[in-house]
């Protein structure tokens, strides 16, 4: 999964999850956009392809998914079920992730 940044009609920079690599051009840019759907991720809006699930997000937002707890519509989302757990539009995904220190 890539994470890709375009502008929206509006001027706005916002973040498109994509499943392939994408050439940086407006129509590759223009047609990874017309195809996504909008979740809630840590409060901020964020743009992803239609057919995505935990697991995929993780990997496209750089997380490790031992190190992060993902609360998806209200439930707790057990680490086996990343792979398997879909997200659809209007998601509410919530990513706690536990750092050590001292």
């Amino acid at each position: 999964m890539y994470v890709v940044f375009f502008r929206d009609l509006l001027g706005e920079k916002r973040p498109v999850i994509c499943g392939v690599r994408l050439a940086c051009n407006a129509v590759t840019l223009l047609f990874c956009a017309g195809i996504r759907m909008k979740i809630i991720c840590n409060g901020e809006v964020m743009e992803i392809g239609p057919v995505i699930r935990v697991a995929e997000l993780l990997r496209a937002l750089g997380l490790d998914p031992g190190s992060v707890v993902v609360e998806c519509d209200g439930g707790i989302v057990k680490r086996d079920e990343f792979e398997f757990h879909p997200l659809k539009e209007g998601s509410v995904v919530e990513l706690i992730r536990f750092v050590g220190g001292g």
